[in-house]
């Protein structure tokens, strides 16, 4: 049976999809059914074992059906070749990562200077943090990264298109001035956090799903970017289509043509070449976002000393705002069930808002700079607010078990 990881054995938690099914597990099974092996962890005879449920999932109507459960030696005959190259940081790694991203941005906002000496490395350190993004999947296929799914299409056009004409219209009727409409659109017409499949793989949801709507919405942001700037919003803002162009060229067509590069020679590199680069590329991911977070933090510093009251308006607006698009996601795609609605969710709620200010650096004003430097703040702190969430559910639930 060929198999292809689509998770890294991290932790309790895989996942793997079977290409061609076995016919000891289904002889009825459609041809264009998908198995999928989840593994997981249950309390049995006083201890904690592995277990690996096998499911079909018919991409007809992508209703899931459990057909068996086996134990985890079966895994070891099918783990020992993995081709897929999802593999994230291992546990103490991540939690690492996380302390550290919340530690970033509590010393960009609290030590003084500290902003203003990383800020000429903040565009330098995001097409770094793009590039380095990109490379640990380049060894996965193709149709796993760039995904022609009409629910993801779906998912990412009620992003980049409908939710930020909801928030223009809401804020229409509110008589919200301008100004501060013009901040939610640098948020809403914003693609997808990078960290957005991190997320769902914290919260055991569409994994995959979220890496195919996270590619996507960034690559079509800045198209939504220049709809809502140059046609909805014109009368208020004056956008530099040139130097608009020249920076989406640098920072997402440069990323993506290199990325297709390494994609095309990635297989014919020896494995721990390969390896080792995206195993160096993930690291240095975070070091690239610390970089670019405190260096993009320093007007919204200011504005905390100067203006603590339009300080937490604009925070208040940042955690309302990514909170009311996935709420309201949740609800719109819950016909594509539970799991992918979840999914929609954290790719809708959580922005790259960074990104899209440098896009529109040319006309991004003072105010801009303050709340994007703000918008980090909830960015930067979700990593570690997710992981302990999860661990203590997870914690609780195997107390429960136990007892």
């Amino acid at each position: 049976m060929h198999t292809r990881f689509m998770n890294s054995l991290n932790g309790s938690d895989a996942v793997l999809s079977f290409h061609n099914y076995s016919p000891n597990l289904g002889k009825h099974l459609h041809p264009s059914c998908k198995l999928t092996v989840k593994v997981s962890t249950v309390f049995f005879n006083g201890a904690v074992s592995p277990y690996l449920t096998i499911f079909s999932n018919n991409r007809e109507n992508d209703n899931e059906t459990a057909l068996c459960k086996t134990s985890m030696p079966t895994l070891e005959c099918v783990a020992t070749h993995p081709t897929g190259s999802l593999r994230m940081l291992s546990n103490l790694e991540r939690t690492i990562a996380c302390w550290l991203l919340a530690a970033t941005i509590f010393a960009g906002f609290l030590v003084p200077g500290l902003s203003e000496a990383f800020a000429p490395f903040t565009t330098v350190s995001l097409l770094l943090l793009i590039i380095m993004s990109l490379l640990p999947m380049g060894r996965m296929e193709g149709d796993e990264v760039f995904s022609l799914d009409a629910k993801v299409w779906e998912i990412v056009l009620w992003q980049l298109l409908v939710l930020p004409a909801i928030i223009i219209a809401a804020a229409h009727l509110a008589r919200v001035n301008s100004a501060l409409t013009m901040l939610m659109i640098t948020t809403a017409s914003a693609g997808s956090l990078f960290a957005s499949p991190t997320f769902a793989e914290l919260l055991q949801v569409n994994k995959q799903k979220a890496l195919q709507c996270m590619i996507l919405s960034t690559f079509l942001m800045p198209f939504s970017y220049f709809f809502f700037f140059t046609t909805v919003l014109h009368s208020n803002i004056e956008l530099d289509v040139m130097a608009f162009i020249y920076r989406c060229m640098i920072l997402l067509v440069l990323p993506l043509g290199l990325f297709l590069v390494y994609m095309g020679i990635a297989c014919s590199l020896p494995t721990k070449l390969t390896e080792s680069i995206e195993g160096f590329s993930r690291r240095f991911t975070i070091f690239a976002l610390m970089v670019f977070g405190v260096g993009i933090v320093g007007p919204a510093r200011d504005l905390m000393w100067s203006d603590p009251g339009q300080f937490l308006l604009y925070l208040l607006i940042v955690t309302l705002l990514g909170a009311g698009m996935a709420y309201l996601t949740a609800i719109v795609m819950f016909r594509q069930g539970i799991t992918d609605s979840l999914t929609a969710s954290i790719v809708s709620g959580f922005r790259n808002v960074g990104l899209g200010f440098v896009l529109l650096s040319g006309m991004a004003s003072d105010a801009t700079a303050e709340y994007v430097g703000v918008s980090q703040i909830p960015i930067f702190l979700a990593p570690l607010v997710l992981s302990l969430i999860v661990r203590g559910k997870h914690s609780t639930a195997h107390m429960q078990v136990a007892g």
